[in-house]
Parts: structure tokens; sequence; C-alpha cells
């Protein structure tokens, strides 16, 4: 949720708002066996809960109108982002969803982000 992520782009509709529409896609596709947790992320991370639930139309929709409810603002830290994420002990994927590199944070840089890990 940069401040990128509040800019228009193609048919006018914002970065946010297209990835708020593939998220849609992807967890309507996702069978209710799949648990999933959702970071959105500007400066900080902002997880919506503490651990992954079922890929439900419930808990999708829960999760898209948290999503809706953030603002975009401020630098991207992937970095911090990623570590909230892979602190969820179940978590073994993580998707990013996003309009471009990192811009924020201590370590912002993907080539070096990828051998810190």
């Amino acid at each position: 949720l940069s401040g990128s992520m509040g800019e228009a782009g193609a048919g006018g509709a914002s970065r946010k708002e297209r990835a708020q529409a593939e998220l849609a896609r992807t967890l309507a596709a996702a069978p209710p066996t799949v648990r999933f947790g959702l970071v959105p992320y500007g400066a900080e991370p902002r997880p919506w809960k503490d651990e992954l639930v079922p890929a439900t139309e419930a808990s999708a929709a829960q999760a898209l109108a948290h999503l809706a409810r953030a603002k975009a603002g401020g630098p991207g830290d992937l970095w911090s982002a990623l570590r909230a994420a892979l602190e969820v002990a179940e978590a073994d994927t993580v998707v990013v969803f996003g309009d471009g590199r990192p811009s924020g944070g201590a370590h912002w840089n993907l080539e070096l982000i990828a051998s810190l890990w």
C-alpha cells in the first residue's frame, strides 16, 4: 500500500483496486482447504489476522473488506511485510500483490532481500 498504489492506472482504477481485484480472483479460485493470511503494508505491515484462515467465501469477503479500508501511502517496506507473513507458523508460501519494487524500510533492494533470507 505504498503511495503509488493509490495512483490511477489503466481504465481509471487505482493500482490498489487492481491488486484487490486480483486477490479476489485468487481467493475465489482457492478451495476451502487452502488457508491464507493477508498482510497489507506500506511503511509498516498491518496483518489482518494472527493466523491463517480457510479460504471460504466469508473469510475472503472479510479479508477484502479489511484491504479496502486500508489506506495507501508512504514507502513500501516489503522486508517487514515478508517477516510478518512468515512469522505465522503454518505459512509456507507468500504471494505479493504490488506495483513494483520495494521503496522503503531497512532492506528495499530485491537482490539483497533474497540473500537475507
